[in-house]
């Protein structure tokens, strides 16, 4: 089928191992009539049930597993879940630039709680679930459920992730490693371009090279704790103004789009989610190193002697 997906098309299979080709995976389609789609293997999850994820050798040396996630709608009051929503893909379109991404139902958490529902200062007797979420310590686990995307590289390589991030004051990003539980650096170990709604120039909507981070400092030791939130940021234009003072964008609270770029290790899991909000899947592209295989990279003959016998098929 044909791909609606705005990373570069190239050959899956590299042919030889000095001239790595990049794979690409989408997780929108066409249908019969040519009208956007949801990839099959996501698509199959709308039907609900206890599964709501999809494992999948998405590219020659990448697997992929994403989860759609399921909420939590109804728990009793010692924790046992009563009642689980259906997972589900949504497809969605930013229709001016034709990006198209699909997004599941559900926070990830690694772990989830219960609490009476207070009204008014009085107990209801009614209960609801409280969730706890990743924290970059190593410690807290990875999450359990909740809609959160996982790629696993045969290789070392590089990665474009095709991203939407629902809003961005306080919303953290994180790519965490599987080996370690700890997350990716933003800016460092990995960088965002792509748009932010309502950044334009001349009416046209302005692509950022580089979009800034958020760094959290703790007020007390002065660390800086969060370098993974997208959002409340500015960007400089690269214009100056009167006085000689750089003009920015200011991006704020607003929708980002685009591509997170990492480099991605040989047999190492990265787990892409938001920490309190539905991380938008496009799909990815990656580029494996030069001088690694990629399939059959020789072939081996017996040498050849001229003075050995010869036999036809009667022996």
């Amino acid at each position: 089928m044909k791909k609606i997906f705005t990373l570069i098309s190239a050959a899956l299979v590299a042919a030889t191992v000095g001239a790595q080709e990049a794979e690409t995976f989408s997780t929108v389609v066409t249908d019969g009539d040519g009208n956007p789609a949801i990839e099959e293997h996501f698509a199959a999850i709308n039907v609900g049930g206890a599964e709501d994820k999809v494992e999948i050798q998405a590219t020659t040396s990448v697997k992929l597993e994403a989860r759609a996630g399921q909420a939590i709608k109804e728990i009793d009051s010692e924790g046992n879940v009563l009642e689980w929503g259906a997972p589900e893909w949504q497809l969605k379109n930013r229709g001016d630039i034709n990006f198209w991404w699909i997004q599941g139902g559900g926070v990830p958490f690694v772990g989830y709680g219960v609490e009476e529902i207070i009204t008014d200062g009085e107990p209801t007797g009614n209960y609801r679930a409280t969730y706890t979420y990743y924290t970059p310590d190593g410690l807290s686990g990875l999450p359990v459920n909740g809609e959160y995307v996982t790629l696993t590289p045969d290789k070392d390589g590089k990665f474009k992730v095709g991203f939407w991030a629902n809003k961005g004051n306080s919303r953290e990003l994180w790519i965490v490693k599987g080996s370690d539980k700890l997350p990716l650096v933003a800016g460092t170990d990995f960088h965002v371009e792509g748009y932010c709604n309502g950044i334009t120039e001349d009416g046209v909507m302005k692509y950022l090279d580089d979009i800034p981070v958020v760094e959290v400092v703790n007020t007390e030791t002065g660390e800086v704790v969060n370098r993974n939130i997208i959002g409340s940021a500015e960007y400089d234009k690269g214009d100056i103004d009167d006085e000689g003072n750089p003009k920015y964008f200011n991006m704020q609270n607003q929708p980002k789009f685009g591509y997170l770029f990492f480099d991605g290790k040989a047999n190492e899991t990265y787990y892409i989610f938001g920490q309190n909000w539905q991380f938008g899947f496009q799909g990815f592209e990656f580029t494996p190193e030069a001088g690694q295989a990629t399939g059959i990279t020789e072939v081996k003959t017996d040498s050849f002697n001229a003075t050995a016998p010869i036999f036809n098929l009667a022996g």
